[in-house]
């Protein structure tokens, strides 16, 4: 594990009082012009009415005195929160890559940016060392969501700290700060056991059904990476998720080779080609693009899947190809 020092951006919009026992409900911040339309469209998607009278106070987004909280600066359309996915070169920190700022706006569009980001460098592999070919991801989609929902819910907001990716050549770590509830012990965290830090925060997220009362989140990571996943502070909470990298195939002598070449038709060529210069067209601009009629490009889509050379992601509407070298 790695633990050096993380750069963060401390928001100047909290009031520069103590509040250690306070709830996100009664800590004021300075600013009084906060807008929440991302807010209400996500509310509104999962078919919660808003009623714009009694919003603010409806969804606890002010103090008793009707000043704007903690919690409504996090949920804000725009805020001081720097949220990021920081890549580095090899297995530690000393030669930086690039930052991914995906913070500044409502928490729940940095959260959904931050999982579709590290979704899309979800590498799928082809293990040709077994018959059938296996697929296999460089990472657990699922633990991987789980545990950076968990980071985003239960940071400790409070303390001007957001939470974090970071990327290495052989891993990934989300970093949370706050340490495990105080009402927990490791034992019960590790089992699924849930103590809410943020309780006004964990309605919201309830309500935009991003998270569950089930508390399944931890020991999916769990059952996946098992508990070493977890490591703990005093005041911080690192996920770890090691890379499933194809290992080198040694120089055996097999009874047949591992890459049998796969056998495409011309139309299939130039879709598999069309896919590769534009993963997201449709099926009639795939068409057109190589003048085709919509049926062939149907039947080339059919012949590529079953070969194992592409793979949907994702909804018909919105989703992609991936194309599997």
């Amino acid at each position: 594990m790695y633990f050096e020092s993380v750069d963060y951006l401390i928001s100047p919009t909290i009031q520069a009082t103590e509040h250690p026992r306070k709830g996100y409900q009664d800590i004021p911040v300075l600013r009084d012009d906060l807008t929440f339309a991302k807010l209400k469209q996500y509310l509104i998607n999962k078919g919660i009415h808003i009623n714009e009278e009694t919003f603010y106070k409806n969804f606890g987004l002010v103090t008793a005195d009707g000043k704007f909280n903690l919690l409504a600066e996090i949920l804000a359309d725009e805020n001081m929160n720097s949220i990021k996915v920081a890549v580095f070169k090899g297995k530690d920190k000393s030669e930086f890559v690039k930052r991914n700022e995906y913070g500044y706006t409502c928490l729940i569009e940095s959260l959904e940016k931050v999982i579709n980001y590290c979704d899309a460098l979800n590498e799928t592999f082809i293990d040709v060392s077994v018959r059938p070919r296996r697929e296999q991801r460089l990472f657990s989609s699922e633990a991987f969501k789980e545990a950076w929902i968990n980071a985003c819910v239960h940071n400790k907001w409070a303390e001007e700290l957001a939470p974090a990716v970071y990327w290495f050549e052989d891993r990934m770590e989300i970093v949370s700060y706050g340490g495990i509830p105080k009402n927990l012990t490791k034992e019960e965290f590790l089992s699924g056991k849930t103590e809410p830090v943020n309780k006004e925060l964990m309605k919201i997220f309830l309500q935009c059904g991003i998270v569950e009362h089930s508390g399944h989140g931890v020991p999916i990571v769990v059952k996946e990476y098992g508990e070493k996943a977890y490591s703990f502070s005093q005041n911080m909470i690192t996920v770890t998720i090691p890379f499933n990298r194809p290992k080198q195939l040694k120089n055996e002598p097999v009874n047949e080779p591992v890459n049998e070449p796969v056998k495409l038709t011309k139309s299939a060529k130039k879709v598999l080609q069309a896919l590769k210069t534009n993963p997201e067209s449709t099926i009639d601009e795939i068409a057109t693009s190589i003048s085709v009629s919509r049926e062939t490009v149907k039947r080339s889509l059919k012949s590529l899947s079953e070969k194992g050379l592409i793979k949907r992601v994702g909804s018909d509407k919105t989703g992609y190809w991936e194309t599997i070298e």
